[in-house]
């Protein structure tokens, strides 16, 4: 097999890999609504609306409309971004309530075998994540957080995006 092909094979297979783990994530959530993971096609969006739901209510205290403009994670892979603390604290509560759904399934015996491997990783780096932007947040006590060097944040942000590429 060419260099090629065994790429592009192992990446519809990490591909395949991101939806089965995305449906199996928004199970039980399927189950219960018209709308199921089938309809989306496994890309996330029920998943995406599972995040959004768990994390609105603990934004009790910030004005909603201010939600339409909240940057997203890749503002913190950039090299001189700037971040109000209001923007650190919506991306850790997202990434709090993400957390806390991985672990659910992480602890799940339910877990396919296939999905294990993936589960893991990703539930390992968006906790390397969670404590990151507690840093951050702790930084930017003055109201502030410049992003000096991202390159921590990157080596976890890589799978996280690939994984669930609406945070």
């Amino acid at each position: 097999m060419s260099g090629t092909t065994a790429t592009a094979a192992s990446t519809s297979l990490h591909s395949r890999q991101i939806k089965k783990l995305h449906r199996f994530l928004t199970k039980s959530e399927a189950a219960t609504t018209s709308s199921s993971s089938e309809t989306d096609g496994g890309t996330g969006n029920d998943l995406e609306a599972k995040v959004v739901m768990a994390t609105l209510p603990k934004l009790t205290n910030l004005d909603m409309k201010r939600l339409d403009s909240q940057p997203k994670l890749v503002a913190l892979t950039r090299k001189g971004q700037r971040l109000s603390q209001q923007d650190l604290y919506v991306i850790h509560a997202t990434l709090s309530q993400l957390h806390h759904i991985l672990e659910a399934k992480v602890i799940s015996k339910a877990v396919p075998s296939d999905l294990r491997p993936l589960l893991k990783r990703a539930y390992e780096a968006n906790l390397k994540l969670v404590h990151l932007l507690f840093k951050y947040l702790v930084k930017a006590k003055t109201g502030l957080y410049i992003v000096e060097d991202p390159s921590e944040f990157k080596r976890h942000y890589r799978l996280i995006n690939e994984v669930f590429p609406f945070l």
